[in-house]
């Protein structure tokens, strides 16, 4: 085919359907694009992957990862596990996509993509997974803390035990101070808790 997709171009598909691994899909021998940059779903929000929300377009919020040491960043591809504290997902990594040179999120997000199926045997019913299209499917989710939460130091050390974590955060305040840095930012803020 001549045709590249785009998200959000509509077209005209010729073809067959079949299935594979569960998953309906159109193989296609004619592919007419009409126009591009028309309207697109909406993701449903979904806190658990389903046949009825096969092949569509899904949101799934507040999630993590399980286990940071199954992001390889290499192959064709790669599965993870995520959590919302709840439900456990599998979220497939395509290669073919930005996800690939992804840092790893460390932190809370929430993901959109395509709900698919990869069951090899029949009955086709479970095995759902979920695929972003790119890290623009991958929205963080950043906490707000109060100043008081993030300055709570150790007995021992003195050292807040926030420090030096690998999660992003923002605290709102007041600014009490010039920058005291010519090379970067140094202030104080303060709020109502610290």
């Amino acid at each position: 085919f001549s045709y590249t997709p785009s998200i959000g171009d509509s077209v005209l598909v010729g073809g067959i359907v079949i299935q594979v691994n569960g998953l309906t899909e159109y193989f296609a021998d004619t592919i007419l694009k009409k126009t591009n940059g028309t309207w697109q779903k909406k993701p449903d929000a979904v806190t658990q992957l389903s046949e009825s929300t096969e092949s569509d377009i899904i949101t799934i919020n507040n999630v993590w990862l399980t286990d940071t040491s199954e992001w390889k960043n290499q192959g064709e591809g790669f599965n993870v596990h995520i959590t919302n504290g709840k439900d456990t997902f599998v979220m497939y990594i395509n290669s073919n996509t930005d996800l690939l040179n992804m840092r790893l999120p460390f932190e809370k997000f929430n993901l959109t993509g395509v709900e698919i199926q990869n069951k090899s045997k029949a009955p086709y019913f479970g095995n759902y997974e979920i695929e972003p299209r790119g890290t623009f499917d991958i929205e963080r989710v950043v906490q707000l803390y109060k100043i008081s939460q993030v300055r709570i130091q150790d007995a021992v050390t003195g050292v807040a035990d926030s420090a030096g974590s690998s999660n992003d955060f923002y605290l709102k305040g007041i600014v009490q101070s010039p920058d005291f840095n010519t090379s970067g930012l140094n202030f104080s803020i303060k709020d109502s808790t610290g």
